[in-house]
């Protein structure tokens, strides 16, 4: 399991990646080199979706996070949670 402090870097991680394997299959492809092309655009965009849903995650949890802190019943968990994560 990835320790939530380490998400954000994993998002930049996945999306460096990503677009490093996207170029490499874009390469490939250029020289006509389809067989080997292919794999690497797959492989690019699993690791792009990753980092996208690595991101998205990133968005809804603080979004939820922000909007329970508004409230004025604050459940216990998120109580003991808000403190670590700032």
């Amino acid at each position: 399991m990835i320790p939530f402090s380490d998400l954000k870097d994993g998002v930049k991680h996945c999306l460096n990646n990503g677009k490093r394997l996207l170029d490499d299959a874009k390469f490939l492809h250029d020289r006509k080199r389809y067989a080997s092309a292919i794999p690497l655009y797959i492989i690019a965009y699993e690791e792009l979706n990753k980092g996208f849903f690595l991101e998205d995650f990133l968005f809804f949890f603080f979004s939820k996070l922000l909007l329970i802190a508004n409230e004025k019943s604050v459940p216990a968990g998120i109580a003991i949670i808000v403190p670590i994560l700032t």
